[in-house]
């Protein structure tokens, strides 16, 4: 049955880029339905701002499905090892994936290493209808990563469906990209998949 999701609204989390311990903003773990978030706000940490799609109580079941996350930004998140944001799933055979989110204004700004990464663990249901409505991504300083991944070139689940209206990317690591879609064989590379925007300024447009 649908489990009832978190309302988290008007929060400004400030982290320490400088810390020896991984920091994570906001983390739902195991399953989550409805969950409501915006007006948040994320600078300078050492770890993921927003992470979903990982199992704690319930090993190997985790996803979250229809919610809805406005105004998000995250200034200067993440690490050489994890993203500034990231949208997973894990499952066991026939248990459902990530799907059914909507993000109405997404700001990833200078992530330390990756931006924003949609990926799927689940190799039984595909990570699906992901909407965004405005998503800047936008290196500068020390990142070092690309700034939107669609797909895992080792995880075996597919992502499909993935709408992006309104994006725009900036200054993009040497050797890295804006944009970059990749699966670890062509029977799972993501498919579907319509972006609107711009890519004024960068490496590897």
């Amino acid at each position: 049955s649908d489990q009832a999701g978190p309302t988290i609204e008007g929060l400004s989390v400030l982290g320490v880029r400088g810390s020896s311990s991984q920091q994570n903003a906001f983390v739902f773990y195991d399953r989550h339905d409805f969950i409501t978030m915006r007006d948040v706000h994320v600078y300078f940490l050492n770890g993921r701002g927003l992470y979903m799609g990982i199992a704690k109580n319930i090993p190997g079941h985790a996803y979250v499905r229809e919610s809805k996350f406005t105004n998000l930004l995250f200034w200067q998140c993440g690490n050489a090892s994890v993203p500034a944001v990231e949208i997973n799933s894990v499952g066991p055979a026939g248990d459902d994936a990530t799907n059914e989110l909507s993000f109405y204004g997404l700001d990833v700004i200078g992530p330390t290493g990756q931006g924003l990464v949609i990926r799927n663990a689940n190799a039984s249901s595909p990570v699906r209808l992901i909407r965004f409505f405005g998503l800047r991504a936008e290196g500068g300083g020390a990142s070092a990563g690309d700034l939107v991944t669609i797909g895992d070139p080792t995880l075996p689940g597919n992502v499909n469906n993935v709408q992006i209206y309104g994006f725009e990317s900036n200054n993009t690591a040497a050797g890295h990209t804006a944009l970059r879609f990749t699966a670890p064989s062509a029977t799972v590379q993501p498919y579907n998949i319509l972006v609107e925007g711009t890519i004024p300024t960068s490496n590897g447009d």
